[in-house]
Formats: C-alpha cells, sequence, structure tokens
C-alpha cells in the first residue's frame, strides 16, 4: 500500500507522524521486553560501613587521622584510608587486599610493638554479621 495514498498529496507531515508513532512503539516494546527480563538483584552483598575516627577507640591504631571500616562481602574486614583500601582480617588478605602494615602505629608504651588491632576488627566484624 502506498503511504501517499494514505496521507494523500502534499501531506509530508502525517508521514512524519507515522514514522515517529512507529519509532514509540518499538521503543516502548523493547523496554518492555527488557523489564520483562531485568533481574535487579546485586549478586554482591551490600557493603556495609563504618566511619571512624581517633576518638572511636580508645587506643587509635592508625597513622591516619579519620578511615572507613568495612565489610565487603560478608566476611572480609577492610579499612578504607585515603582512598587506599587495607586488610584488616584473612579473609580480606585473602581477598587480594594489602597489609594494613604501612598505617599502623607504632605503640608508645612498648617500643618496637604496634597498637593492637582488636578494637577495630571487632568493630569491622560486628558489620559483617
Amino acid at each position: 500500500m502506498d503511504l501517499q495514498r494514505i496521507t494523500g498529496p502534499g501531506l509530508g507531515i502525517g508521514r512524519s507522524v507515522l514514522v515517529l508513532l512507529g519509532c514509540v512503539v518499538v521503543f516502548a516494546a523493547a523496554v518492555s521486553l527488557r523489564n520483562a527480563f531485568d533481574d535487579d538483584s546485586d549478586p554482591r552483598p551490600p557493603v556495609h560501613e563504618l566511619n571512624v575516627n581517633s576518638t572511636s577507640f580508645t587506643a587509635w591504631p592508625f597513622t591516619v587521622d579519620r578511615a572507613t571500616l568495612q565489610c565487603l562481602d560478608g566476611r572480609s574486614v577492610t579499612l578504607l584510608a585515603d582512598g587506599r583500601q587495607y586488610a584488616l582480617n584473612g579473609a580480606a588478605t585473602q581477598a587480594g587486599y594489602p597489609a594494613v602494615d604501612p598505617i599502623r602505629r607504632e605503640d608508645p608504651n612498648v617500643p618496637g610493638l604496634r597498637v593492637d588491632l582488636a578494637t577495630a576488627l571487632s568493630f569491622g566484624q560486628s558489620l559483617c554479621g
């Protein structure tokens, strides 16, 4: 069937409207089809985090003033400080995060030792469970 006959002579606007309408129908069908198969569930567990600073614990174990404790996969406890992420437990080390040693503070009471990470690790593990 000739489109010229349907729209009449000199009615180029009618043709444009039909083309535009066709595009809208195709777009709507594509969106509808995509939504039918789209699974909004993220396979990764959510990241749980807690902002901490030098007043958060009795003995602050880090050389940075503030950081973010994170539980990334339900078991890896990490510390995000100055744009770098460090492992605080074995699971995070196994996941490939570097050791936190470069930003651990030396214990002022015991030369040669570093401030204990137990409190920071405990807070981090509480984010995982």
